[in-house]
């Protein structure tokens, strides 16, 4: 039994060479869905991203891991609220929409659900640490504890 068959191929290859601006138009659709998607709650940044925004934009750290979690260390100035709270707390932490904020968690999943939920509130500069505490831990870098 023959599982290659040329003339299939050849049908194939004519079907993309005359379809190729759809090709790659459903390329280009699924790039930018993909894009839109991981930008979702917030600019993703990486370790000295967020050192920057800690430091020269006086940014407010916001960590969402358990009360546990936090106590085991965290960074500098961080406000640990439960993500079923943030709508609740941010009111009473900041009521200026355009301060930086730097959400942590332990690997950024649940940084993304809470940036969500500030962006829906007018948070304007929602920022997510990149792999969460996890990365800031790996790269060896300072936290209180």
């Amino acid at each position: 039994m023959n599982l290659y068959n040329p003339h299939k191929m050849e049908n194939f290859l004519l079907f993309f060479t005359q379809n190729i601006f759809f090709f790659l138009l459903l390329i280009s659709l699924v790039l930018a869905l993909i894009f839109y998607e991981g930008k979702k709650g917030g600019n993703r940044v990486d370790n000295i991203e967020a050192t920057r925004i800690i430091n020269k934009e006086n940014g407010l750290v916001l960590d969402f891991r358990s009360a546990e979690e936090f106590s085991q260390g965290h960074l500098v100035n961080a406000i640990n609220i439960p993500l079923v709270n943030v709508s609740e707390q941010i009111n009473t932490l900041s009521k200026e929409k355009t301060i930086p904020l730097l959400l942590v968690c332990k690997t950024g999943a649940i940084s993304k659900k809470a940036g969500i939920e500030l962006k829906k509130l007018g948070y304007l500069k929602t920022n997510i640490l990149s792999g969460g505490m996890i990365s800031w831990y790996n790269s060896g870098l300072p936290f209180i504890k």
